[in-house]
């Protein structure tokens, strides 16, 4: 009776060995997996980051911003509650009147069935962190960052946003883009942004909300 005890005792620990063994390198391929899946994304084209500079610039950076984060991969859903970018949806809720150009928007939504990744080339003039999540901000952006004294205050320096892939009509000299603004207090709000080319570069024509949270 020891002896089968001992040999059953010898079995799960054996047992225990190969789970541990077994779980550590599922774990660590997970993890390669999941680095080499985001390192093997397509970039951002170069055309793309002038548009993005041109919208924060215009829209989203006020005399009190600081830091302005980004996510690091394209936008492929719409909002906090992830609703997908489908054809249906600009159906139903008729963006800009109905009036996007068929090529146009059939360009932004092949453009926004994966994500592509972000690189450091945004010029707005001043700091900004690409991350991979809002939450997380503090240890990407090296910071120490106290919402609740920003909010008592009455102004946060950080701004949250992202952005899609950036769709272009050149027949009709349109661009289409979404971008998320995310704020430290809970609330936010998603556009659509329409922008033409101008001498002085790309300007936005029009906007339209999609989500808003108070």
């Amino acid at each position: 009776m020891r002896l089968r005890m001992l040999r059953q005792y010898g079995l799960l620990c054996q047992l225990s060995v190969i789970a541990v063994v077994t779980g550590l390198l599922f774990n660590v391929q997970a993890t390669v997996l999941a680095d080499t899946s985001a390192e093997d994304l397509q970039l951002v084209p170069s055309e793309d980051y002038a548009i993005y500079d041109r919208i924060i610039q215009a829209k989203f950076l006020t005399s009190d911003t600081t830091l302005v984060l980004i996510r690091r991969l394209t936008a492929t859903r719409i909002g906090p509650e992830e609703v997908p970018f489908r054809r249906q949806f600009f159906e139903e809720n008729q963006f800009f009147d109905g009036t996007l150009p068929p090529s146009l928007l059939a360009e932004f939504l092949t453009g926004t069935r994966r994500p592509s990744r972000l690189q450091p080339k945004l010029n707005v003039g001043l700091r900004y962190r690409l991350v991979s999540d809002f939450n997380a901000e503090i240890e990407e952006a090296g910071l120490v960052l106290h919402s609740a004294a920003w909010t008592a205050a009455g102004a946060d320096p950080r701004i949250g946003l992202e952005f899609s892939r950036v769709a272009y009509a050149p027949k009709e000299n349109l661009a289409l883009v979404y971008v998320g603004n995310y704020r430290s207090d809970g609330t936010g709000a998603g556009f659509f942004i329409v922008l033409q080319p101008q001498q002085s570069g790309w300007e936005i024509q029009d906007t339209e909300v999609v989500w808003m949270m108070r």
